[in-house]
């Protein structure tokens, strides 16, 4: 039937509306669930399986028109025509902010760019979405009531909510309902007051009253809410402090006073708008928020307590009580009220109207409720998401960025913090974490909704195994997000704008002055967001323009030490000086570290265009003088009282300021008269009481103070003076003119959120530039700079160009500024004539990026770039050229390898050990490369030094200095200089007993351990030092360089570190050309703390350096070639003579030249990788890595021996089912079938139990032992941690000592070890020999003692090893030991694991030879049996000399007989002596064999001498009985053992000896 009144068809119209589908279910739900707590008011009772249903919105639409005029009497005209726009925008905004599943989004959705850009990280996974639908209802609910009275007003009209809230039974409902469809179809207008007489008609005034109502039961239960938090904080404050800390919470005005009263204590809780606010925002009246809370149809804000929490920011438990109190009220509040509803609701027909109003009551508890689940659940508000971040990989570090949105992709333009950013910064994080990340943080800007700038900061502690960069930047974007969500679905959700520019402030630290919390950690605020009266300029105009609240917010980071600051001419330490800046600020800080003490003075300096803050500024220059007079001349400390003018006060005293301030505003040129002028205008007013402070105590203190015949004059010139010339770069200057310590620091302020101050002085900062984005980012890494640009678009460009480093060493400052259209020479120009006049450093002006191309051209963004060079008293500004000279072009060389950002960065180091030492040997093989020039350079001063040289000098001729793994390795390299070059003097010592030998100033280290005092701490005159760093950034060792250049004259600094471009080599240049002393390792950066492949690369270099020296000395001839062996005086007793330059000769040196050149390919099998990445399986690397699990498997014991028995505990106590005794059970109860209460069934159940508390005491144990058994150890050893003892040479077991702690410290807690190491040769013995227990693990490297000259050594080690292995009786109590080296030959029973390396691309040895020992097993002890063999074959003894000949050749001269006659034995003699006359330097004819036989006879040949005993004992010489007695006697013959004595005898050694004299 269709309706014949238009009438009715508009009564239609505004119920057909469809529900929101996303929005019905749930409040359907909800009424259910009512329905069913509610008990009728008769007996019958409500079919549980068949609720009463709200109709759907299809159900809803009549098919009469009867059946629409009776829905139609059930809406309310009033408020119905408020809800199709009010859905609609609520399905636009849930679509806004559904994540899109990838990248693709319906066009039908009116999607929020931003909000879009900010979740796309997130998976397709329902939960986040979940999450945020949960919060935006909540969020409607809590700040739009009047939506949620209009839903229960509308939901009320149906007959589920009536018969819940009036207590009609569910049966005479549906009663009810059927005459109601009965009577519909004759048409009767009277039916719904005849059959239902508890129903009213519903009027526009009572619908509005139902929502006051219930705006003010939101507002009551708000209150009780914050109320809750008072409460839970005073209780915490009791129980923290007491009535001292909450004195020290107290204005300024109450903590004079002996007793703190409750409401003295209450004034300190500020009242704000907002739940959750990241700000405070303004004061507001009373009136002002009861108009909004209560006028219906208007935006409800939230309520927020601003807690006083100074006394409890160190525990976070207190702060997550004080958040959760009020969660707990809100939610009870709601609960009790639906406890005692039923009660409530069991009321006549006459009292039907007071239950309407509780029912508003119990939906404003629900909506306070709603808010406080949304902004005060643990862990953050609701709304907070967690993105999912690009990975990642001692001291602390700069860095950020400066770039316009406009070079952004379109995707990145709207996000708060653009991911192409953060994944800049991610990557340049990576390497400046290499510096210390125990934690970090970032501050960006954003413009907030009253138009203020505000400060978004986040700070983190990262995880033991964390990584830095996914972890801060994951908080930042959850504090943004929780800050940038109205909770006002009707008008906008964005309290949060993205600025033009972006500007990122972050800072990764390595906790020294303080624990590494986060209250610890940078950026560092100390007032934070604040609001003042601001005096702008306005641009390119001398026009200055006043916000009245203007947010103020001063952030800093800085990396160094602050020692202290010079206040009234004395330096006050960084302690105290935070006791006078909180007295000075009247708001203390927290923070034990001394870097929010420099943010405290930079609040105290940076006050351009504030004139309380200059006021203040000026009352400390001028009126103070003293840091004690501000506690009453009591000693400054904690516990002394504060005196100092409250900021209120200030604000007073600057009135008469502003006021003839603004007199001029419209055009005032802050030149220094018009800056005189203008104070003493002030002045004078101020002295004729023109103007009237308006606050007494004001009044009265600038009297005391102030007002005196000359002081009041100074006072407003000073106060005039620093409104216009402290802005943010002049501050900086400020601050460094007094400080005294190490910095790099930022400092940026919210009222120049497109600028940033950098300064370094003692600490590197390095920025890049790109003027074609345009970009700025900066770093105290300067390594870190090589970045390519992340665009999504595709563009994979470096994102910096030009690189620039600032001169830490003498201090330089540099500010930088974005700046919006125009040409780069026009906006300079701008600046420089209007923002720099009056200011403390007008004289820097601002520079254009170094783009000539771009300096006339138009663009959307320009850098501008201003700095000055800290020089004495005057800084010096920096000039154009100066910028441009000190620019260099940034190369992608030395650019992170993004492999190394993967989970196990030590595996990727180790798998480009073979490319890095191959390229090593290609550069040094180069004679053009940058190494070989600076090898030349370093060979060139030794051989300065050895020029007419015959021993070494007192004085140091070569230092070699460095920290930890590249100290050891220069010793190693020290000790072997000094063998090569025996007239030098070499050195090795650490660069912090350098920096203590070469400083004077208090606090400095004194090396106390050294024979070298700083007296005889000399370089000779032209001596050599060679610093030694992978980063380049070592702060001791570029310190340590820095002092040697400026304390000594012209000293030859080198330095090598990873690659040329650091900051330690930075200092080394002179002029644009390179300076030759420079070397490169070619490992570029690692960011593995275990150090490999930086190790691997720094021995290499250091071996090739050393080898080039020698040969290129012998080669130019700037040393002399050493002759034999027998003319070098160091083999003579006593070392009289001249000791040679060089030990080697050139072909000896290029020989070992040659076996350098192998360890490449030698490296390829032990790590199992090629030079080009190639995987390359071996017997050696599967050995390596087979004895590397054996080991591992000691040291993860514990954690199975840990956790499986916790498996077992859990799973048998559970279950009820003990092992032994369960099976006992089972088989004595069902298989056996014996009477429980028999001794056969209860003897063995105790029995049984017994052994299972016995197996639950020792449970460890066995599993212990069963993961031996598996992985083929010993069972019976002990049960306890283990310690890895490391025993190799002394550089070789510290380098590997630090490589496993460094692994150590990363691993469970379970799997914990010692590590500790020593020399096999030297002091393992006597130092580790007490740790020989069955938990003590062995990793010993073996000498090749194939060799002859290491056989000893070898012989050695396995003597220290065996003395710690078989100092125990029992062979279960001993020590494991593995061993790695290249002889195959191992000792039964000593190792648990041995590896032998291949020694085949080695070039084979003269000794391996000689000795035959090229190939298999030999033993070393065997092996120095046949080298004493070999030596005493070819003995000679001093400077004498001996026919040589064996015991076969002469056998072979006379003829195979063994007896001959005298006559042939002569000649045969005379033979042998002619043939090796030339070797002997005799003259043939000269010997005379019949003289020598003349001297001879038997019994002087057979007398054993001590030689003949030693050879015989040897076995190199056999000496038989004559047969004859006489020699010359007329004898038959002569046998061959008296030829031999002849041709060895003392008297054949005299008569050669005295032919060579004659020789000479």
């Amino acid at each position: 039937m269709q309706p014949n009144s238009a009438q009715a068809r508009s009564q239609e119209s505004p119920a057909s509306v469809p529900a929101t589908p996303t929005k019905m279910p749930s409040l359907r739900a909800a009424l259910r669930a009512q329905e069913a707590s509610v008990a009728p008011l008769s007996g019958d009772e409500v079919p549980s399986a068949a609720p009463t249903k709200m109709p759907s919105s299809r159900a809803m639409q009549p098919n009469s028109a009867q059946a629409r005029s009776q829905e139609s009497q059930e809406s309310v005209p009033a408020s119905s025509t408020k809800v199709p726009p009010l859905r609609a925008d609520l399905r636009a905004q849930e679509a806004s902010v559904a994540p899109p599943f990838g990248d693709q989004v319906s066009p039908a959705a009116p999607t929020k760019p931003s909000l879009r850009a900010s979740y796309r990280a997130q998976e397709s996974s329902v939960t986040p979405l979940l999450r945020l639908l949960a919060g935006l209802c909540l969020s409607c609910v809590f700040h739009q009531p009047s939506i949620l009275s209009l839903v229960a007003w509308t939901a009320w009209q149906q007959a589920g909510l009536r018969s819940c809230f009036y207590g009609i039974p569910t049966g005479q409902h549906q009663h009810n309902q059927k005459q109601l469809h009965q009577q519909s179809a004759t048409g009767s207008a009277q039916v719904w007051s005849t059959c239902c007489p508890s129903f009213f008609t519903v009027t526009v005034t009572e619908a509005l009253l139902f929502d006051v109502v219930l705006r003010a039961a939101r507002l009551v239960f708000a209150v009780a809410h914050e109320v809750a938090h008072v409460l839970a904080f005073l209780v915490l404050l009791k129980f923290s402090g007491g009535t001292a800390a909450a004195t020290a919470l107290m204005p300024q005005q109450y903590q004079q006073q002996s007793v703190a009263s409750f409401w003295q204590l209450c004034r300190c809780i500020e009242l704000s708008e907002g739940a959750g606010a990241s700000r405070r925002a303004k004061p507001k009246q009373l009136w002002t928020i009861l108009f909004e809370h209560m006028v219906p149809g208007s935006r409800a804000p939230g309520l927020h307590v601003q807690l006083p929490t100074a006394g409890l920011e160190q525990h976070q438990w207190q702060q997550e009580v004080i958040r959760c109190s009020g969660v707990l009220i809100s939610v009870f509040i709601p609960v009790l009220l639906m406890l005692l509803l039923p009660e409530m609701t069991l009321f006549a027909c006459a009292a039907q109207s007071s239950s309407l109003w509780e029912a508003a009551i119990f939906l404003g508890a629900v909506a306070a409720a709603a808010g406080a689940l949304l902004s005060d659940l643990p862990g953050g508000p609701l709304l907070s998401q967690t993105r999912v971040l690009p990975t990642g990989v001692f001291c602390c570090g700069n860095w950020g960025c400066l770039v316009p949105r406009e070079c952004l992709d379109s995707s990145s333009r709207k996000e708060f913090f653009p991911h192409v950013l953060e994944q800049l910064l991610s990557n340049l994080l990576n390497v400046v974490e290499l510096r210390g990340a125990q934690a970090g943080g970032c501050a960006t800007y954003l413009r907030g909704s009253n138009g203020q700038v505000v400060c978004m900061r986040s700070r983190t502690v990262k995880s033991k195994r964390g990584r830095l960069a996914p972890m801060l930047f994951g908080k930042l974007h959850r504090n943004i997000s929780s800050a940038s969500w109205s909770i006002n679905p009707l008008t906008c959700f964005q309290r949060l704008k993205p600025l033009p520019v972006v500007l990122a402030q972050g800072h990764s630290r390595f906790g020294t002055s303080s624990v590494p919390a986060e209250n610890e950690t940078h950026p560092h605020q100390w007032l934070g967001p604040h609001c003042d009266r601001f005096w702008r300029q306005e641009l390119g105009k001398n026009s200055w323009k006043l916000e009245e609240q203007a947010q103020v917010c001063i952030t800093i980071t800085h990396n160094g030490d602050f020692d202290g600051w010079k206040l009234f001419d004395e330096v006050v330490a960084n302690g105290d000086l935070g006791e006078w800046i909180s007295r000075m600020l009247h708001k203390r800080n927290e923070a034990k570290g001394d870097s929010p003490k420099l943010a405290g003075l930079m609040d105290v300096l940076l006050v351009q265009g504030r004139w309380a803050a200059s006021v203040r500024l000026a009352f400390i220059r001028t009126v103070l003088k003293h840091v004690d007079q501000i506690c009453d001349w009591e000693e400054l400390g904690p516990e002394a009282p504060n005196v100092a003018p409250a900021p209120q006060v200030f604000r007073a005293w600057a009135k008469p300021f502003e006021k003839e301030f603004a007199l001029v505003a419209g055009n005032f040129v802050p030149t220094e008269a018009a800056i005189q002028e203008l104070g003493h205008c002030v002045y004078k007013r101020l002295e004729a009481a023109e103007w009237c402070l308006g606050d007494a105590e004001a009044e009265e203190e600038l009297i005391a103070y102030v007002l005196g015949p000359d002081l009041g004059r100074i006072f407003c010139q000073e106060a005039c003076r620093v409104f216009f010339a402290n802005d943010l770069m002049s501050a900086v200057w400020d601050f460094f003119s007094c400080a005294e310590g190490t910095f790099g620091i930022s400092v940026t302020c919210s009222l120049w959120p497109q600028k940033i101050a950098l300064a370094a002085k003692g600490q590197p900062i390095s920025l890049a530039f790109d003027s074609q984005r345009p970009l700025v980012y900066w770093a105290s890494e300067p390594a870190s700079l090589a970045q390519l640009w992340p665009g999504r678009d595709g563009d994979r460009t470096p994102a910096g160009r030009v690189r620039w480093d600032m001169m830490d060493d003498k201090g330089e400052a540099l500010e930088l500024q974005m700046v919006q259209g125009g040409t780069a020479f026009g906006n300079s120009e701008v600046l420089n004539n209007f923002d720099l006049e009056g200011t403390l450093l007008g004289r820097a002006k601002y520079l254009p990026l170094p783009a000539a191309h771009l300096d006339d051209e138009e663009r959307p963004f320009h850098v501008m770039i201003r700095g000055v060079l800290f020089n004495g008293s005057e800084p010096t500004p920096l000039t154009r050229t100066m910028f441009l000279k000190r620019s260099v072009l940034l190369s992608m060389g030395d650019r992170l390898d993004q492999s190394l950002t993967k989970k196990d960065v030590v595996g990727c180091d180790i798998s480009k050990v073979p490319w890095v030492l191959a390229e090593i040997d290609a550069c040094w093989e180069d004679r053009n490369s940058l190494n070989r020039i600076s090898a030349a350079t370093f060979a060139n001063c030794i051989g300065a030094l050895l020029k007419g040289r015959s021993q070494a000098g007192s004085d140091i001729d070569v230092l070699v200095f460095g920290i930890e793994n590249s100290l050891w390795l220069g010793q190693q390299f020290a000790a072997d200089l000094a063998r090569l070059f025996p007239c030098l003097n070499v050195l090795a010592m650490s660069s912090n007993w350098v920096l203590g030998m070469l400083q004077s100033a208090e606090g400095h280290v004194e090396p106390l351990n050294w024979t070298l005092t700083r007296r005889k701490f000399r370089l000779s005159p032209g001596g050599i030092a060679l610093g030694i760093s992978q980063s380049g950034t070592t702060y001791p060792t570029v310190w340590a360089s820095r002092l040697l250049r400026s304390l000594i004259s012209n000293p030859e600094i080198f330095a090598v570190s990873g690659h040329f471009d650091t900051v330690m080599a930075n200092g080394l240049v002179r002029g644009d050309s390179f300076s030759g002393k420079l070397f490169s390792t070619l490992s570029g950066i690692s960011p593995a703390e275990p150090s490999t492949l930086a190790t691997m690369a720094m021995h290499h270099t250091l071996t090739k350096l050393l080898l080039f020296c020698g040969e290129h000395l012998l080669l130019t001839r700037q040393v002399t070639q050493r002759g034999d062996l027998s003319a070098d005086s160091v083999l003579l007793p006593g070392g009289a003579g001249r000791n040679p330059a060089c030990e080697l000769r050139l072909t000896e040196v290029q020989d070992i030249r040659r076996l350098s050149c192998t360890l490449a390919g030698t490296s390829e099998e032990i790590v199992g990788v090629t030079q080009h990445g190639i995987r390359l399986p071996n017997a050696v690397n599967n050995d390596l890595v087979k004895s590397g699990r054996y080991l591992s498997s000691h040291l993860q014991e514990p954690y199975w021996s840990t956790f499986l028995p916790a498996i077992y505990i859990i799973v048998t106590v559970n279950a009820g089912f003990p092992v032994i005794s369960g099976t006992w059970s089972l088989i004595g109860e069902h298989l056996a079938e014996l009477d429980l209460d028999s001794a056969a069934y209860q003897v063995p159940k105790y029995i049984t139990a017994f052994l299972d508390s016995i197996l639950y005491c020792c449970l460890a144990a066995f599993f212990a032992t069963a993961h031996r058994f598996f992985t083929g150890r010993r069972l019976w050893t002990r049960f306890t941690a283990r310690t890895v003892v490391i025993v190799d040479t002394t550089a070789n077991y510290k380098l590997l000592r630090a490589y496993i702690s460094k692994l150590r410290a990363l691993a469970w807690r379970f799997t914990a070890f010692g590590v500790a190491g020593q020399n096999a040769a030297d002091h393992f013995v006597h130092e580790m020999t007490h740790l020989a227990h069955s938990d003590t693990f062995l990793a010993v490297g073996r000498p090749d003692g194939r060799l002859a000259s290491l056989a000893a050594t070898e012989s050695s080690v396995l003597m220290s090893v065996q003395q710690a292995r078989y100092i125990s009786s029992k062979k279960s109590g001993s020590v494991e030991a593995i061993c790695v080296g290249h002889n195959p030959w191992r000792k039964a029973g000593l190792w648990s694991q041995a590896v032998a390396l291949s020694t085949a691309q080695r070039p084979p040895f003269l000794s391996e030879r000689e000795l035959s020992t090229e190939n298999g097993e030999h033993a070393p002890g065997n092996v120095m049996h046949r080298v004493a063999d070999f030596v005493s074959k070819h003995r000679q003894k001093g400077q004498d000399a001996i026919p040589w000949i064996g015991k076969e050749e002469l056998v072979k001269r006379m003829g195979g007989q063994e007896d001959i006659s005298h006559e042939k034995a002569r000649a045969v003699v005379s033979d042998v002596v002619h043939q090796q006359s030339e070797r002997l330097k005799i003259s043939a004819s000269q010997f005379d064999a019949e003289l020598f036989f003349r001297k001879t006879d038997l019994p002087s040949l057979l007398r054993p001498t001590a030689q003949t005993a030693s050879r015989k004992n040897l076995g190199l010489s056999r000496i038989t009985s004559p047969k004859k007695q006489l020699f010359g006697s007329g004898a038959a013959g002569v046998s061959v053992s008296q030829i031999m004595a002849v041709l060895r005898g003392n008297n054949m050694q005299e008569h050669i000896a005295d032919l060579q004299e004659r020789q000479r």
